[in-house]
Formats: structure tokens, C-alpha cells, sequence
């Protein structure tokens, strides 16, 4: 069985640094980052496990 994951409103995205985030596998991303990490999974934001967050680069 699957763990369930959650919405943590306090949480902030290992990718962007935005809050309300999904945290699992030992990584916290946003919806969006999430979505956009495709199929490759979170992995493929390109973070270090020990990253601090990175500003979006928008």
C-alpha cells in the first residue's frame, strides 16, 4: 500500500521555494513542480538531497 500524501500548507518546495507543498520520498515539491518534473519524477528537478530551496527563475 501506498503512503498518503498530503498538502502542508507550511511546507516550502525543495525546486521553487513556494509554500504548500507535497512532501515524499524525502522531497518537498508544489503541485506544479511536481507536474512539471513529467515522468521522470521529483528527481528531475535537478536538486541535491541537501539543497536549500532555489527562487524560481521567472
Amino acid at each position: 500500500m501506498s503512503p498518503t500524501v498530503s498538502l502542508d500548507p507550511d511546507a516550502a518546495c525543495d525546486a521553487c521555494g513556494k509554500f504548500g507543498a507535497f512532501t515524499f520520498d524525502g522531497r518537498t515539491l508544489c503541485g506544479d513542480c511536481y507536474e512539471s518534473s513529467g515522468s521522470c519524477g521529483p528527481d528531475s528537478t535537478g536538486l541535491e538531497p541537501d539543497s536549500p530551496a532555489k527562487a524560481a527563475d521567472k
